[in-house]
């Protein structure tokens, strides 16, 4: 079975719109030079001449364009960009840094009958960090931040709800999607975040994304399908709920799992802080 006609044609217009668009973001540094003033003589401006779409492309160069595209972003950043190498590696190496991620977990006695725990998670990178510069040491730090900010009491508790908040700053390592219920308590939580690794927020990376009609499109008490003749509700989407802080995880590129820096249970085998 031969595609449609125009599945060509669509790939190249989704390659002109959107790919083309991501290009120029990535290489946003270079966005004073003129795509027709390119140099080969700079390996970054290179990247971003191979990697842009032009509207005659044959499909075959199309994808190898896209191949240049994700090299630039990945393996082949160690190639790009000489005397601006310092400034730019952060951002594109991003998926190559440790992790820390906090989890959240409902309260049992707040368990809505008929459903299992809610929970969360907040993951952000250490951006100042590889694989191969971060110690014990370094975690040790990390932990006990997290012990002192999130654990505090009987655990910091996250109201979420239908609203989602978005910081992004990926340079300093943070990309958070959060369902809370009011701006107040998303800036609470960001703030909280990123004093894990002493960082003051920029609230020009705060977005908000609000339907128009949250309580319908997101209703608290979804509605129920009969399925083989028994009735069975549809899953929540975006419930009302408090979460509270249970843990907080690393994970580093070449190790597969994450691993406990800090739980505050004391549930968890040999974490970096005991509780």
């Amino acid at each position: 079975m031969t595609n449609p006609p125009n599945d060509v044609e669509l790939i190249q217009q989704f390659c002109l719109r959107f790919v083309n668009k991501a290009v120029r973001e990535h290489f946003s540094d270079l966005n004073s030079v003129l795509d027709e003033e390119l140099s080969t003589a700079n390996s970054r401006q290179v990247a971003k001449m191979v990697s842009l779409h032009k509207d005659k492309d044959p499909i075959t160069l199309t994808v190898a364009r896209l191949l240049c595209f994700y090299f630039s972003m990945g393996n082949f950043e160690a190639e790009i960009g000489s005397n601006d190498t310092e400034k730019y590696v952060p951002t594109r190496l991003r998926r190559y840094k440790p992790q820390i991620k906090l989890y959240f977990l409902e309260d049992i006695a707040d368990v809505d009958t008929g459903y299992s725990r809610l929970d969360g998670t907040v993951t952000f990178r250490l951006m100042n960090e590889t694989a191969e510069t971060i110690t014990k040491a370094n975690l040790l730090t990390y932990a006990n931040k997290i012990k002192n900010i999130f654990a505090i009491g009987n655990g910091y508790i996250w109201k979420k709800g239908k609203i989602m908040y978005s910081y992004s700053d990926w340079e300093k390592g943070y990309q958070l999607q959060l369902l809370c219920r009011n701006i107040t308590d998303a800036k609470n939580l960001v703030e909280k975040v990123l004093d894990i690794q002493n960082h003051t927020p920029d609230w020009k990376y705060l977005n908000i994304e609000e339907n128009a009609e949250p309580t319908e499109r997101y209703p608290t008490i979804p509605a129920t399908k009969t399925i083989l003749g028994k009735p069975v509700k549809d899953s929540r989407d975006r419930p009302i709920c408090e979460v509270r802080f249970k843990e907080g995880m690393y994970k580093i590129p070449g190790l597969k799992n994450w691993r406990c820096l800090y739980d505050r249970t004391g549930s968890r085998y040999s974490p970096i802080l005991e509780t």
